[in-house]
């Protein structure tokens, strides 16, 4: 019994560590977006020429652009200017549905003064984030004021650039993607001549990535696997010391 109880909890170290190891390999979101507040309730970012190009418009006031990881999250909301310039590269209508493929580029650079958070410093203009894409999904429903563009490396692929060297980007091959939500369609979502119509609307957005197992995860996975087979054989010597 008590050899059996042996190989039972080496598996269920092992399984344990591979699972841990198999959630390191996760998606996370390293930055994010969004509209700035206005009087009107926000500040375009966006514009469709019903013509196949979608392209940003410059807006008056900043756009907010934040870092999720360490040690850039330590300097919160930061004023970016956003540039977005894609091609339509199909179209189609799902019942309802319009949807739209994009070949483009986006980036973020930053706009605020000089500032300076633990030894990292930002100056205006420096890139904060660029990301070329192609095949993005942009999916919406007829008559609405909202749609999204995604590209999640399954319908497209999207590459990632900083100039900020302290940007420990987790990225791992065709695993980035990112989200642009577009808000306050106006007008309202429509098809024109086998295409999108025209419209305006504020973004926001989110930028994520696969995270690369760290060494110590996968040692301890190796090790539970290594505890299973131990203990399977451990299991197993009584038995053919019998036969």
């Amino acid at each position: 019994m008590k050899k059996v109880s042996l190989a039972a909890q080496a598996a269920v170290v092992g399984l344990w560590a591979v699972s841990a190891a198999a959630s390191a390999n996760a998606h996370v979101e390293f930055a994010v977006f969004n509209p700035v507040p206005s009087k009107t309730g926000g500040v375009v970012n966006f514009k469709d020429d019903g013509k196949g190009h979608l392209t940003s418009v410059s807006a008056s006031t900043p756009t907010i652009f934040t870092f999720d990881l360490e040690p850039l999250s330590d300097f919160g909301n930061l004023k970016a200017t956003f540039d977005f310039n894609a091609t339509e590269t199909g179209f189609g209508k799902l019942g309802n549905l319009v949807v739209g493929t994009f070949d483009g580029s986006f980036d973020f650079y930053y706009a605020g003064k000089t500032t300076t958070v633990d030894s990292i410093t930002l100056t205006k203009g420096e890139l904060l984030l660029k990301g070329s894409f192609k095949n993005a999904a942009l999916i919406g429903r007829l008559s609405a004021s909202g749609a999204s563009l995604a590209d999640d490396s399954i319908t497209g692929v999207v590459t990632y650039s900083s100039a900020i060297p302290q940007l420990d980007l987790p990225l791992v091959p065709h695993g980035q993607s990112f989200t642009l939500g577009f808000i306050g369609i106006s007008p309202l979502l429509a098809v024109q001549k086998s295409t999108i119509r025209h419209f305006t609307a504020i973004g926001d957005g989110k930028f994520s990535s696969d995270v690369v197992p760290e060494p110590g995860t996968w040692t301890l996975a190796l090790m539970g696997m290594a505890g299973i087979g131990l203990g399977l054989r451990r299991r197993l010597r009584p038995a053919a010391t019998a036969a």
